[in-house]
């Protein structure tokens, strides 16, 4: 009988898991071949059904987690296709060790803890030194992780030549870039993490992600959010097994230069840090930038290319706003006043915008007093986001046009759902325009009404992914499209990326590319 095993990959180190389901294959005696097809690896086994089974469950326990290499489905082919490779390569990467493998590596109460040299020479194929003598045997290198940790404890820092490049660890919070925490359980004692955010950073991958510190702790280590990340090769997972038994729960990392000082081990295979916002459903996006003068227009063209019609939302706090069928002009027009003193003036010819306002100055009248010190000046803007600017001062939040506050009183929010705050459109001379006064009267009367500045912040965001749920759903209507793709650092902000994927509709397929946004 003949299985394919269907995986779909993406950014992924696929031949580690290709060298592990070969290994498989030969340990039962299956033949075996692969093939790539677009985003879709498949991986095919021929032999009797006893070795077959043996393999098929002999996977789940022998791959790890990822996020890019992903179990599909498994089905039974008449034939294996001729263009199908059977070769076995044992050098393309290095640290090949199976899921089994590692736990008996990091285990320290186990016979196999630290004996990473009784495996064959590819799976480890380069050298270790620590204070550049060479690490030849299991005690060597039991001896130099006692070491490292007696100098952890007494405060110093130790360089560590890592897979993802030259790190500096220590146990002092002084000045760092991420939290090296030494397991799951750690992570889940010290922050809100749920649980997709928990599975994520127990992943082959290893990916950074920001978290918020319980309240507990806040005092403790002195800051309410950090990045966290687990240790990401077998070096790494010993040294946490020792910390464990030294009562280190975590270890502060920062990025330093490559150099052959402290514990070196750099091999031929390089990985990389990379930091992921997690959304709902599934749906995670890496926090990832292009560094480039390329325009706005090429940069969005070249970020999605796609044989169906597709809808692409471009939201940046750095550029103006983008709702366009590709190769069709903007369906929502962007183009307002963020002046508020202007804004103000037009929203007092709304219906009871006169009312609104009297209301509020009665309330706020230092507010509206130092709104009407502001010139006459028309401030235009083309980004929607910019209408958190005035929203910033008419509320209180600040004296001067930005946006920063509201992300920050929303990040503050307790809880999960805010007020409903109106993101609507109007048509003006035919055109479909966004309506900023929808937002400002609406912000306003939450806040006469005694609602909190974080639930409103909240609320703008949770309020603003439905405004563009609604115009995906017109858009189908319209158009029959049902490919969306995203772009812009709108989305890699917590808040808004798990409102927007946790309403987004099943039968629609969400796109997003390597790069979220230019760097600035």
């Amino acid at each position: 009988m003949i299985l394919k095993f269907v995986f779909l990959y993406k950014n992924s180190n696929k031949d580690y898991f290709l060298k592990i389901m070969q290994n498989l294959a030969n340990e039962f005696d299956l033949k075996h071949s692969n093939m790539t097809l677009d985003s879709e690896f498949l991986f095919f086994v021929n032999g009797n059904d006893d070795n077959l089974g043996l393999f098929a469950d002999s996977i789940s326990n022998r791959i790890p987690l990822s996020l890019y290499f992903i179990f599909k489905s498994v089905d039974v082919v008449k034939e294996i296709p001729k263009e199908s490779l059977s070769i076995l390569d044992k050098s393309s990467s290095s640290f090949d060790f199976d899921l089994i493998e590692l736990n008996n590596i990091k285990d320290i109460d186990g016979e196999y803890f630290c004996d990473i040299f009784s495996y064959p020479k590819h799976k480890i194929s380069f050298d270790i030194t620590f204070n550049q003598k060479n690490i030849k045997s299991k005690q060597d290198l039991l001896d130099s992780m006692q070491n490292i940790v007696l100098n952890l404890k007494s405060r110093q820092n130790i360089e560590i030549q890592t897979t993802k490049g030259k790190i500096s660890l220590c146990i002092d919070n002084k000045n760092f870039d991420l939290i090296l925490a030494n397991d799951i359980s750690t992570i889940s004692l010290y922050t809100r993490a749920n649980k997709d955010e928990l599975d994520a950073l127990a992943t082959f991958e290893k990916p950074i992600v920001k978290l918020k510190i319980k309240d507990v702790f806040i005092n403790e280590l002195g800051f309410k959010s950090a990045k966290f990340i687990l240790p990401y090769d077998p070096i790494l997972s010993i040294l946490s097994s020792f910390l464990i038994k030294f009562d280190i729960p975590f270890l502060y990392l920062k990025y330093t230069k490559d150099s052959s000082d402290g514990l070196y081990y750099k091999s031929q295979y390089s990985d990389r840090f990379f930091e992921i916002v997690l959304g709902d459903n599934g749906y995670f996006i890496e926090k990832n930038f292009l560094d480039s003068k390329i325009s706005l227009d090429s940069f969005i063209e070249s970020s999605f290319i796609h044989n169906n019609p597709m809808l692409i939302f471009y939201i940046s706090t750095n550029n103006p706003s983008i709702f366009r069928i590709q190769n069709i002009s903007n369906l929502i027009k962007i183009d307002f006043d963020i002046n508020p003193k202007n804004l103000l003036k037009q929203l007092s010819q709304r219906n009871n915008g006169t009312k609104l306002i009297q209301n509020y100055k009665n309330i706020y009248k230092d507010r509206i007093d130092y709104i009407d010190s502001f010139g006459d000046d028309i401030i235009f803007s083309q980004n929607i986001l910019d209408i958190l600017r005035p929203i910033s001062v008419i509320l209180g939040y600040t004296k001067e046009l930005k946006q920063d506050e509201v992300f920050r009183y929303a990040d503050r929010s307790l809880r999960d759902i805010g007020p409903r705050i109106d993101f609507k459109t109007i048509n003006v001379e035919g055109n479909v325009c966004y309506d900023p006064l929808s937002t400002i009267s609406s912000t306003m009367s939450f806040t006469l009404a005694g609602v909190e500045n974080e639930v409103i912040c909240y609320g703008i965001f949770d309020s603003l992914a439905d405004f563009f749920i609604n115009i995906i759903r017109d858009v189908n209507i319209n158009y029959n499209i049902k490919d969306i793709g995203i772009i812009g650092n709108l989305f890699i902000n917590k808040i808004f990326f798990n409102k927007i994927t946790k309403k987004f509709p099943q039968n629609f397929t969400l796109h997003y590319p390597k790069y979220v946004d230019l760097k600035q």
